[in-house]
């Protein structure tokens, strides 16, 4: 399985990229590849804008395994064209989807990745907290296959809308307890609120 992070957004009210803000001391791109990684994932591919690819390939640089860094010629297309961007790159396989600054546990990527196997011929898993659906999602090789021919431009091209068109029979709505599947770090206020 594919693990897929998007991180190409400017991060405004954030200072600068998410994926380079400092967490506990390092940037907390480290902290949710040691989620990713101590699951087990050894295809990640993260997603970044030209502004911020060198000091992220910098910062990876002695990370194993190693991961793949692409930068979005054009992050203000929004996290689809970055999706896009990241299927066409990655093996043809199932990918965990999310946002880079939803905060990831190993735990909830074990259980999630778990369900998926579990329940064969699904084209989506989406975990929800509190009835609340979150990240990161589950797609098939054969939901990216079809997002991949969605056009970018098009305002019905989002992750959320072509997720409420998969038949009910073929996603699974996976109720798991961590409030952190809702949780987007997009200030440094919530930075410090997620350190308490």
């Amino acid at each position: 399985m594919n693990f897929i992070l998007l991180a190409a957004g400017q991060g405004q009210r954030m200072g600068g990229n998410k994926a380079l803000m400092k967490y506990q001391g390092k940037p907390w791109i480290l902290h949710q590849l040691q989620q990713i990684t101590e699951v087990g994932f050894q295809s990640i591919t993260i997603v970044t804008n030209s502004a911020s690819e060198t000091e992220l390939e910098k910062t990876l640089e002695d990370f194993v395994p190693k991961v793949l860094v692409l930068s979005n010629p054009q992050p203000d297309k929004g996290p689809f064209s970055s999706l896009q961007l990241a299927i066409a790159a990655t093996p043809e396989d199932a990918s965990f989807i999310s946002p880079v600054d939803v905060p990831l546990k190993a735990t909830t990527l074990r259980k999630l990745r778990q369900a998926w196997l579990q329940h064969g011929h699904l084209e989506a898993l989406i975990p929800t907290y509190q009835g609340r659906g979150g990240h990161p999602v589950i797609l098939s090789a054969n939901l990216q296959r079809g997002l991949l021919k969605l056009p970018v431009d098009h305002p019905e091209s989002r992750l959320d809308f072509v997720l409420k068109s998969v038949p009910e029979n073929k996603k699974r709505i996976f109720t798991i307890e961590d409030p952190y599947i809702h949780l987007n770090l997009n200030t440094p206020e919530d930075l410090a609120a997620l350190l308490r």
